[in-house]
């Protein structure tokens, strides 16, 4: 046996356990859905938060206009960070009840992982357009920091809820088939005996 041959041996059962083009695709939509939840949860933080200097910041003074350009930007961040994990369930639900195996389900909490990850940045870069321009903020490592936090509770509740969706979307909850039968009605032999 050449050289080759015994390097290509040991890859092939490698390249056997790779992602198949279906988990890609899992995976591809999974992320790209929770990248798409960080762009207009970033986007809807940056418009209210126009909203917030052109009502609510005139009004105030001082102190009081410094705490909210100060953590007016924290609270979309944290709200962000919450959302992730709410929205990596209900995608590894969802996914779950479409895969066919464990590993499978995996998958979408790997997708969750890297889509919570991506959520946070996307919604990262409008937030950062908002409150106070000399304050210092949060920055990159603390943001992913964050981020990483977030992505492993996201990934851990999505591939959980996925492997639960996958168990019990053949189960389904039904009383016995007797409970369900009609009354029965007397036929016409019976009919005379009970005169």
């Amino acid at each position: 046996m050449s050289e080759s041959d015994s390097q290509r041996a040991q890859l092939e059962p490698a390249l056997s356990r790779s992602l198949s083009p279906h988990s890609l695709r899992v995976l591809g939509r999974v992320a790209t859905s929770m990248l798409v939840v960080g762009l207009v949860l970033g986007l809807t933080s940056y418009l209210s938060w126009i909203w917030i200097e052109a009502s609510i910041l005139p009004e105030q003074e001082g102190t009081e206009a410094l705490i909210v350009e100060g953590y007016t930007p924290l609270v979309y961040l944290l709200g962000a960070a919450v959302a992730a994990p709410v929205v990596g369930s209900i995608l590894g639900f969802v996914e779950g009840r479409r895969v066919a195996t464990r590993g499978d389900a995996l998958v979408v909490g790997v997708g969750c992982l890297i889509g919570a990850i991506a959520l946070l940045f996307a919604a990262g870069v409008f937030i950062g357009a908002t409150g106070g321009g000399d304050s210092a903020g949060p920055g990159p490592m603390d943001l992913l920091s964050l981020a990483g936090l977030s992505a492993l509770s996201s990934g851990v509740a999505a591939a959980l809820l996925a492997i639960l969706a996958r168990e019990t979307r053949s189960q389904r909850l039904a009383l016995p088939r007797s409970r369900f039968r009609e009354p029965s009605t007397p036929d016409a032999s019976n009919a005379g005996e009970d005169a």
